[in-house]
């Protein structure tokens, strides 16, 4: 794919997930729960959301870049034992973070809201996808193409610095977080030339801040089945 066919490729799907993210804020629907541990007001905005991540962070630029979409999501067999500990290391070093931060949250209103089972399942569906999607993009064909662009520095310089700015819309403790650990993805998938160590810490990151949370809750939400 042309340079040029590709910056523009990369520039539309960031833009248009930039819009509705930030569409998605004014109704208070860009995240499951705030610092607060107040719920999203409309968990249909929410999902969807979710899903045109999965559509334009991964699906749409995979069409168009399928050799490359392929290679970083094959699993290097070379690693060594050293990258498998250094892995490993970083990931319970995440998830005990998000589950530190998790437990920090406490409940900022006394709205009653469901949260129904079946309603989490889609929730958790989508948001895991989503988390690929947007790895995919940002530490996958977006990085490496700069890579080939720029080089490295540059590349991981672009690629930390847009997700910086995709997180305008949550807070700033939260877009300051970006920057170290967009240097930490960055720099794991550069090592053996793959996505899925940004994908795994992602979706261990994320997972391990929203399930004790919405498991508090759930013992006062009493959700239907």
């Amino acid at each position: 794919m042309h340079i040029h066919n590709a910056q523009l490729l990369f520039s539309f799907c960031f833009v248009t997930m930039f819009i509705l993210t930030g569409l998605s804020k004014f109704n208070n629907s860009n995240r499951l729960f705030n610092t607060k541990g107040i719920f999203t007001k409309n968990s249909t905005l929410l999902i969807s959301l979710h899903i045109a991540g999965i559509f334009f962070f991964g699906l749409l630029p995979s069409l168009f870049f399928q050799q490359q979409f392929t290679e970083l999501l094959s699993i290097n067999v070379k690693s060594t034992i050293s990258d498998c500990c250094l892995f490993i290391i970083l990931l319970l070093l995440f998830a005990s973070t998000a589950l530190h931060e998790a437990n920090k949250i406490h409940s900022g209103s006394l709205q009653i809201y469901i949260l129904s089972n079946k309603w989490l399942t889609q929730y958790f569906i989508a948001r895991i996808l989503f988390l690929c999607a947007y790895e995919i993009f940002f530490r996958g064909l977006l990085l490496f193409s700069c890579i080939e662009w720029y080089g490295a520095p540059i590349a991981i310089m672009i690629s930390t610095g847009l997700t910086v700015i995709i997180h305008v819309f949550t807070n700033k403790k939260e877009m300051l977080g970006c920057i170290p650990f967009g240097l930490i993805l960055c720099s794991c998938c550069i090592s053996i030339h793959a996505v899925w160590p940004a994908v795994l810490i992602h979706t261990t990151l994320s997972l391990s801040h929203e399930i004790p949370v919405i498991n508090y809750f759930l013992t006062r939400l009493k959700p239907t089945r």
